[in-house]
């Protein structure tokens, strides 16, 4: 899954995060244009609820949200790249970018969010309806604290 995201300046710090649960595969990937910025993503698995290798440029977390449920996020910087992807991608396996698919393998997700920001800050979930929504106090849905 990708999808274009922003017209931030390049250099900016941004938290890329996502809802994910288990449902037959224990890894995803997730992170800024996977295929082309190998260093601003990172593995997690959903099934232990360990976060796997991280890219050099990216900093990882993952919290439990309860019901087999993981938010799962990635602070890197906004990069070059004419693209600019949020990527999520299911994996068999720590390290592994790519998965064929199968008719029986599959990951529940739900919520991925790009924000400006870092992991310094209160990471919380907003509900936006497909238009880009500015945080300003109160609003918020979901706050796990600060994951620094």
């Amino acid at each position: 899954i990708g999808s274009n995201y922003s017209t931030l300046p390049n250099g900016t710090a941004i938290i890329l995060s996502v809802y994910a649960k288990r449902q037959s595969l224990d890894w995803i990937c997730i992170g800024q244009n996977i295929n082309g910025e190998t260093g601003r993503r990172a593995w997690f698995n959903i099934n232990t609820g360990t976060v796997g290798t991280i890219g050099a440029s990216a900093k990882a977390t993952i919290v439990n949200v309860g019901n087999g449920w993981y938010r799962c996020l990635v602070e890197t910087t906004q990069t070059t790249n004419v693209t600019k992807t949020f990527d999520i991608v299911m994996t068999t396996g720590d390290g592994t970018v790519s998965y064929n698919g199968s008719a029986t393998n599959a990951t529940y997700f739900w919520g991925a969010q790009v924000r400006q920001g870092t992991m310094n800050e209160k990471q919380q979930y907003v509900v936006t309806t497909g238009t880009t929504v500015s945080v300003q106090q109160g609003g918020i849905v979901l706050d796990e604290g600060d994951l620094s």
